[in-house]
């Protein structure tokens, strides 16, 4: 988040903000666009919101999946209405079509100064307009007023959510509920608590064991249900959030297809998590949070303890299952007492699962 709400903001300042944004290496994310509207969400606003989202890229189909999910479930409630500004090749409208409520400009191609059609009244929402189509701009909106500018490039930011790319499936754009419907506690398994498995996809682990840790996680969370309170993120990815809206196939694929970023960071997987916590009602339900950490280092766990309050005041069970022969157990007292071990990468699973696996789920 490069210039976050504020009543001190100004023209100049947002103005330098813009001009020091810098390219990164990480993959485009509309869902993690999304998650961050949410959780930068203007709090006293009295009048409704017009997001403008630069979009490069609608070729991964479980994103946009998440994405819509988001904004059906969280942000159109709360009177935020869109506007995408397609650019570049890979960017195309009839992707985004579960958005039935948004204004489309093209700018495919970027040697032009600015996007096809262009009316900054219209892509903002300042004055009332019919439902039309002008050229390559597709329009239909209501009244609004301006309020945010986001472009779904990742950033380096440790406020920033990051997403895989994951390859375009033939999945459907048609909206995913999330499961509300009263239900029994015997219907949950393992219990109804809600579970975060903090994947490590940090650079320590070779090819072979980060598949391992990736499919060991994907075939567990086969066997769970009620998948709106199943997240699997990561340090520098976060496929899926709880109330993702994503089916059973689509989480395992979220998972399955991460891949490694940087060094390994604790208290980057501790904001995945804050994050989540944040875009939910927890109502007094358990929270399990599995960390798989490869790296128990000064640098790997330098800032986690600044988010620790948080988590415990949210009442987070945290285990912690550590990788490899070099994550030292002693380390990470400070956080928990709760380990299960994987010493052994070669093995299908953790050592000690079986038995460890329901309370780090956070049953009672």
């Amino acid at each position: 988040m490069t210039y976050p709400f504020n009543s001190t903001n100004d023209e100049q300042s947002l103005q330098q903000a813009i001009d020091n944004t810098f390219q990164t290496s990480y993959p485009t994310s509309l869902a993690g666009a999304m998650r961050m509207l949410i959780s930068n969400a203007y709090q006293n606003r009295t009048i409704p919101d017009s997001t403008l989202i630069f979009v490069t890229d609608t070729t991964n189909a479980i994103q946009i999946q998440q994405a819509y999910n988001l904004y059906n479930s969280v942000l159109r409630n709360s009177g935020v209405r869109l506007t995408f500004i397609l650019t570049g090749a890979k960017a195309n409208s009839t992707q985004l079509q579960a958005f039935d409520d948004a204004i489309f400009f093209n700018w495919q191609n970027m040697s032009k100064s600015q996007p096809d059609g262009w009316d900054i009244s219209q892509a903002f929402r300042c004055t009332p307009i019919s439902s039309t189509t002008t050229g390559s701009t597709v329009i239909t909106s209501t009244p609004l007023a301006p309020t945010t500018t986001l472009s779904t490039q990742g950033s380096s930011s440790s406020l920033s959510v990051q997403t895989s790319t994951i390859p375009s499936t033939s999945s459907s754009l048609q909206s995913t509920n999330v499961q509300t419907s009263a239900t029994t506690p015997s219907s949950y398994i393992p219990c109804q608590s809600w579970i975060s498995f903090g994947i490590d996809d940090s650079s320590n682990l070779n090819a072979t064991q980060f598949a391992t840790q990736l499919n060991f996680i994907s075939n567990t969370i086969g066997g769970l249900n009620h998948f709106e309170r199943i997240a699997a993120v990561g340090g520098y990815q976060q496929p899926v959030s709880w109330n993702s809206g994503l089916s059973l196939q689509l989480i395992q694929t979220a998972i399955t297809t991460m891949f490694q970023a940087g060094p390994y960071n604790l208290g980057r997987q501790f904001d995945a998590i804050l994050t989540n916590l944040g875009n939910i009602q927890v109502n007094n339900i358990p929270i399990g949070a599995l960390i798989f950490i490869s790296d128990t280092s000064d640098s790997a766990l330098q800032g986690a303890d600044q988010r620790l309050l948080q988590l415990k005041n949210a009442n987070v069970r945290l285990t912690f299952v550590l990788l490899g022969p070099n994550a030292d157990q002693r380390k990470l007292t400070q956080f928990s007492t709760n380990f299960i071990n994987w010493k052994d990468l070669s093995q299908p699973q953790p050592d000690n699962w079986n038995t460890q696996a329901s309370p780090a789920y956070g049953c009672m």
